[in-house]
């Protein structure tokens, strides 16, 4: 299957939809969320998220402009 781009979820989060909130992530400032992104973290399971903390960038360890609102 050339192509085809594989997706592993982790998180109730499918890989390919990251892509979605990727601004929120990777600057310091970030504007605002599409409705798209906040769906994204809604569905996520955030205790779970927080687990990985020790292996995520950074910028990604604080991000208080993301979350499931």
């Amino acid at each position: 299957m050339l192509g085809s781009t594989l997706a592993a979820v982790i998180c109730n989060i499918n890989s390919n939809q990251l892509k979605l909130c990727r601004g929120a992530f990777t600057v310091r400032n970030p504007p605002n969320q599409s409705n798209e992104c906040y769906d994204v973290i809604r569905r996520a399971n955030l205790t779970c998220v927080y687990s990985y903390k020790s292996i995520l960038p950074p910028i990604w360890k604080h991000r208080p402009n993301v979350k499931a609102s």
